[in-house]
């Protein structure tokens, strides 16, 4: 047995400031974007609210197109601010958007290259030849980068982007979009969003342009059962924040656990599953392979034999919930969940 005495003793903890980009650095990637037809893919904290405005006056000053990756770890998002084109997550329509930028300038991203393997299919999704310019090095906050590049090319002070129409709450039948269009709708300012609604999901993104500002995350790399882990996390490092976890059914089942945390510590999460019934990615990707899905493939890919009750789940974890089949049925489950205090989860029922 070993004995020791342990004192408290204050800890002085010192986060070095990252280096300052070089001004060779800046000088490179504005000869590149001024030289011709250029996009400027951001990522990690140039998807922030201060590399977002300086990336909106170097997007005036050259003409680029901006885009983000397909699932952006964290990005701050609503009215006012620039809204990157997401990086399509199929490597065709992904392709063909890179395609015409000869010059590809990366600001806290990672070359764009595709999810999976593909026989006879590259992996890189650039167009080939395609001239890939760090803005600077990993160590270097790309944020003061966008900026040091932003003031370089003498554009004017950063503005105010036009926001979108926000979308109206949507009646009838609950599809995806709706499902979509509906959380869009009803997300209050100052929201955390954690999107893993995959396949359902999709459309998400774009109707909540116009929504008042939040932060947005998604799954980073691809992998799923991200989603709830991430809103508990997110609730505990901001609890004076609402977070709403848009999950989709398969992949809230790797992590379901996650309900009994929220219960327990009574957080602020509202979490809509987007249940169709179906790893539906996972038959997505069986037909991009080439495969014709039958009998088997389908059962194995199907969640619905038997039928999981989300409502049950959610309750014996301790956390409230309810089930709805109609778009009215989610605009006002999301009216009541918004603003009671603790943690509920809708099953959205998708047609």
């Amino acid at each position: 047995m070993q004995w020791a005495q342990v004192a408290a003793a204050p800890v002085t903890a010192k986060i070095p400031a990252p280096p300052s980009p070089t001004r060779a650095e800046t000088e490179r990637a504005a000869r590149a974007l001024r030289a011709g037809t250029a996009a400027l893919v951001l990522g990690g904290r140039a998807l922030r609210a201060p590399g977002l405005r300086a990336a909106e006056r170097i997007a005036r000053a050259t003409g680029c197109r901006v885009l983000a990756p397909t699932f952006p770890p964290v990005q701050d998002r609503g009215a006012g601010l620039l809204s990157p084109e997401r990086i399509p997550y199929p490597p065709e329509p992904a392709r063909q958007l890179l395609a015409p930028y000869r010059t590809v300038v990366l600001a806290g991203a990672g070359e764009p290259v595709a999810f999976f393997g593909y026989p006879n299919s590259r992996s890189g999704l650039c167009a080939e030849g395609a001239d890939i310019v760090p803005l600077c090095s990993a160590t270097v906050d790309p944020a003061a980068a966008l900026l040091a590049l932003a003031d370089m090319l003498g554009t004017p002070p950063e503005r105010e982007v036009p926001a979108p129409p926000r979308p109206q709450a949507p009646h009838g039948a609950l599809t995806a979009l709706h499902m979509c269009q509906a959380v869009a709708a009803a997300q209050p300012e100052g929201v955390i969003v954690m999107d893993e609604g995959a396949t359902a999901g999709f459309a998400y993104y774009g109707l909540a342009a116009g929504a008042p500002p939040f932060i947005y995350m998604t799954l980073t790399g691809g992998s799923i059962g991200q989603g709830l882990p991430s809103a508990v996390g997110a609730a505990a490092a901001a609890p004076d924040r609402r977070v709403i976890c848009l999950e989709g059914d398969g992949s809230s089942l790797y992590t379901i656990q996650s309900l009994w945390t929220m219960a327990r510590e009574k957080q602020n999460v509202t979490t809509v599953i987007c249940k169709n019934r179906a790893y539906s990615i996972l038959r997505w990707e069986l037909e991009r392979a080439g495969a014709v899905p039958g009998a088997a493939s389908l059962a194995l890919t199907g969640l619905d034999n038997p039928e999981f009750d989300f409502v049950k789940l959610a309750e014996g974890f301790g956390v409230e919930a309810r089930a709805v089949r109609t778009a009215d049925e989610l605009n006002d489950a999301l009216r009541y969940a918004l603003k009671t205090p603790g943690p509920m989860l809708i099953e959205a029922n998708l047609e």
